[in-house]
């Protein structure tokens, strides 16, 4: 009788943990947060940890990549989606909160991040535009 949650796939399918790969997909990682909160039911010290982290990679990729672009009127189109990146960053802070862990951390790597992200997206633009 021990072997019967061998059978039940459903039990199976439980627990297993949510691994997701690096997007730029705003609106997937919002999803993905959702479903880390909803979903998650073991938090350990690596999981779900691991995967916020490839959460927290694609808005910064994100911001980077819309920072660089932004460039004379272009920045009216880009600045909104830069919002959304950061509203996803916000989601993110929280969740990450949700689960418990320090998120003094996360702000100790963000703000050098975001800062380093545009100073290069803007030296880039210098540099190509002249």
């Amino acid at each position: 009788m021990g072997n019967i949650d061998k059978y039940d796939y459903e039990l199976q399918e439980h627990r297993e943990d949510l691994k997701f790969g690096v997007t730029l997909n705003f609106k997937s990682m919002m999803g993905r947060l959702s479903r880390l909160e909803e979903e998650t039911r073991e938090v350990t010290e690596e999981y779900p940890k691991s995967e916020l982290k490839k959460i927290w990679l694609g808005c910064m990729a994100g911001i980077f990549l819309f920072a660089l672009i932004s460039y004379s009127y272009i920045i009216f189109v880009t600045l909104p989606i830069i919002f959304f990146y950061v509203l996803a960053l916000r989601n993110l802070f929280k969740t990450w909160k949700h689960f418990g862990y320090k998120s003094g951390y996360l702000w100790k790597i963000t703000i050098p991040t975001l800062v380093v992200a545009v100073a290069v997206a803007v030296g880039l633009q210098l540099l190509i535009m002249g």
